[in-house]
Order: structure tokens, then sequence, then C-alpha cells
């Protein structure tokens, strides 16, 4: 550095916070900028982000080989197995405004997001818990609506006793495993009448032809 450099930067505008052509590869001489609050603030975030310690921030490095890495734009990989787009190109670590650095046999590159951005999974993960607890709750629900329901129809069925005389055996089974079935399910699927309105029709019936 000369006296000559700008305070902000090391003296080209590819590698100034401040700068718009910052992150690119123009070499260009930075012009300076004013110190100032909102300058300084800039200059101060980058240094954070240059040394990884932004508080509101996390970081994360990738690692391949020097002069041979196909992948060195591709952020970190999720829990998904896929590139977390999430993750951004660090530029204020390694090289200025490059966002990565080359050693004897290895390149890394680095990243970061800020920290509101990994929590965003652990949100949706609270919300897909919540969803599964009011599946199950209904769930249980209707479990419990069906088990009073079997339960009122056995006791139904003592309080009637055995199948009246003259009643075939076999029409009084039926009859009771209809009457069981529209306790467990007791709507139709196609709109028609319900089980327990065929089983108590069927029980009229009975009831007629055991008048004649």
């Amino acid at each position: 550095m000369t006296d000559q450099t700008p305070w902000c930067c090391t003296g080209r505008v590819s590698e100034c916070p401040l700068c718009p052509q910052y992150g690119t590869s123009l070499l260009d001489p930075c012009p300076g900028h004013p110190v100032n609050d909102n300058t300084q603030t800039a200059i101060d975030t980058a240094r954070l982000h240059a040394e990884q310690r932004h508080p509101d921030y996390e970081y994360a490095t990738t690692t391949g080989p020097r002069k041979q890495w196909d992948d060195a734009d591709v952020p970190p990989y999720g829990d998904n197995g896929e590139p977390d787009t999430t993750w951004q190109h660090n530029l204020d670590a390694g090289y200025p405004g490059a966002g990565w650095e080359r050693f004897d046999y290895t390149e890394e590159a680095y990243w970061r997001r800020p920290k509101t951005a990994a929590v965003a999974p652990a949100a949706t993960e609270a919300t897909d818990i919540e969803t599964t607890a009011r599946v199950f709750a209904g769930m249980h629900s209707s479990a419990e609506q069906t088990v009073n329901r079997v339960i009122d129809l056995s006791e139904r069925w003592v309080q009637e006793g055995p199948p009246p005389l003259g009643v075939p055996l076999a029409r009084w089974w039926d009859k009771r495993l209809a009457e069981l079935h529209a306790a467990i399910k007791p709507s139709a699927p196609d709109g028609g009448p319900t089980v327990a309105e065929a089983a108590q029709a069927d029980r009229n019936w009975d009831l007629q032809k055991g008048g004649e």
C-alpha cells in the first residue's frame, strides 16, 4: 500500500466493498470514498465477514483440488443431499472480492448466510409435526367414536337376547354382521342408505314376516 491507497481497500474497485464493481474482475483503481457512518459500517461489516465472525451470519467452507475444481461455485449441500441455495458467496473472505483462496494443493470457497435462513427448515419441520399431530388427533377421535358405537351395539344385543323363535339363524347372524359393519363404518361411500338404515329395514321386514 502507498499513501495514495484508499482507506477502504487495497486500491482496486474489484476489492472494494464500497465500489459497485466489488467482486468483479476489473482492475481499475478505486477512486476512494468519503468516510462517514454509512461507509464505515460497510467496511466494518466486510471485515467481520472476512474473519467469519459476524454475529448474525453463519459460515461454511467448501474445498476442492488446486486448479482442477469444477464445483467451486456449488454451495454447501443440505440435509436433502442437494446444494443449499440459501448459502451465498462470502466475497469478503479469502481474496477480497473473490470469496475463495488457493493453497499448495487445494482451493477453498467461502460461504455465508443469515442465521434466519437456517431457521426456516426447522420452522417447516415444526409445521409438519403440528399437521401430523392434528391428523393423528382426528384419527384418534374417529377411532374412539367407533369404539363407542360398537360398545353401544353390544349392549343392545345383550338386551335383545337370543334370536326370536321362527327366525332363521343365518338371517339373524346376517343382521348382526350388518349392524356391526354399520357401527364400524356408518356411511355408505356411494351416497345410498347407510348400513344401519339397511339393517333396520331388514329388521322391519323380519317383524312383518313374523306377524303374518
